[in-house]
């Protein structure tokens, strides 16, 4: 079973493989949250992305500090991993949890992707939430999920 991450600019050929395109960003913007981005305010025409989970988004300030250098790395993962372990998100993740399960077809080329606007996956929230989704998996379902960054 694997759970792909990508970039939201790569939405048609995650379509393609047949991933389930789950957006999980706080604002619909770039990867600052200043500047809003029309590609994503408007689904239906760009087909970038199935579903905007916004709800297990890192806080939005604290993305904009993280990129402003005013919070580190190390600082913004903390931040983030207890936000998304708060009894707040709890259900959402779950969801997201049992759609990554529900979804695999055990197939490569299928399954859920977890995208964002950041180009790569390092210093980027959704290598935090695929590793967050990875332990559930393991403890609920005792199954070693793999993360792939597309």
């Amino acid at each position: 079973m694997t759970l792909y991450t990508g970039c939201v600019d790569d939405g048609l050929k995650h379509k393609k493989r047949g991933l389930v395109r789950y957006l999980t960003i706080s604002k619909l913007s770039d990867n600052t949250g200043l500047k809003p981005r029309e590609d994503l305010w408007n689904p239906d025409k760009f087909n970038l992305y199935d579903i905007y989970f916004p709800i297990i988004a890192p806080d939005g300030k604290d993305v904009y500090d993280w990129y402003q250098g005013s919070l580190t790395w190390e600082d913004f993962s903390k931040k983030y991993i207890q936000r998304l372990r708060s009894n707040e998100n709890e259900g959402f993740l779950l969801r997201l949890v049992h759609d990554v399960v529900e979804l695999d077809l055990h197939d490569e080329e299928k399954g859920v992707v977890l995208q964002c606007v950041c180009e790569k996956p390092y210093f980027c929230h959704r290598s935090i939430l695929a590793e967050e989704i990875k332990k559930i998996v393991k403890n609920k379902h005792k199954y070693d999920l793999r993360v792939k960054h597309l």
